[in-house]
C-alpha cells in the first residue's frame, strides 16, 4: 500500500498560475443564499474527481456545479438525517 503525498495535496490547487481567480470565484459564491453553497459542493466534487484522474484544477462554473452541488447537499443531508432524529 502507497501512502498519500500530503505536501503534493496541498500544493496541487495552486499549481496553476491563475488559481486565485478560482478561489475568488468560490468566495463570491459564498455570499449568494443558497445557491452559493450548491456551487461549492458542485465545484468541490469537479475538483475531487480532477484530482483523481491527474488533470488540473477546474473553474468555477455556475451551471455546471449547481446540479452536483444540490445532489451533494441531498446526500448529505441524508446522511446526516438520522443522527438528528433521537433529538425531535
Amino acid at each position: 500500500m502507497t501512502t498519500p503525498d500530503l505536501t503534493a495535496a496541498l500544493r496541487w490547487p495552486l499549481e496553476r498560475k491563475d488559481a486565485w481567480k478560482t478561489f475568488v470565484g468560490i468566495a463570491l459564491c459564498s455570499f449568494i443564499p443558497l445557491v452559493g453553497p450548491f456551487v461549492f459542493l458542485g465545484w468541490q466534487k469537479r475538483a475531487f474527481d480532477a484530482a483523481r484522474s491527474g488533470q488540473e484544477l477546474p473553474r468555477v462554473d455556475i451551471g455546471a456545479d449547481i446540479v452536483p452541488g444540490l445532489h451533494a447537499f441531498v446526500a448529505l443531508t441524508l446522511t446526516i438525517l438520522p443522527l438528528f432524529l433521537p433529538f425531535v
